[in-house]
């Protein structure tokens, strides 16, 4: 009757004994020949996933700063004609 009483008492023993720990499964990849390649080493997992990451980032950086630049040049084109 100890987690009527404290039913913080019950929560500590449920979460003590229910976290495990995974680790992250073979990464399969391709090379840029297209062949297939597997990475197991937690070392070579990171390397696939810090390069498929900051790929599509920078190529979103890339489209942002692009509609950014065109946005501006237009705004400088209305700007720049004189008012009638």
């Amino acid at each position: 009757m100890e987690c009527k009483r404290n039913p913080k008492k019950i929560w500590q023993y449920v979460n003590r004994h229910t976290k495990s720990k995974t680790d992250i499964g073979d990464l399969k990849w391709h090379d840029k020949n297209g062949d297939e390649k597997i990475a197991e080493s937690n070392d070579g997992k990171a390397t696939i996933l810090q390069n498929f990451f900051s790929s599509a980032y920078s190529t979103l950086l890339n489209l942002t700063t692009s509609l950014t630049l065109h946005l501006l040049g237009r705004m400088c084109k209305s700007t720049a004609q004189p008012s009638q």
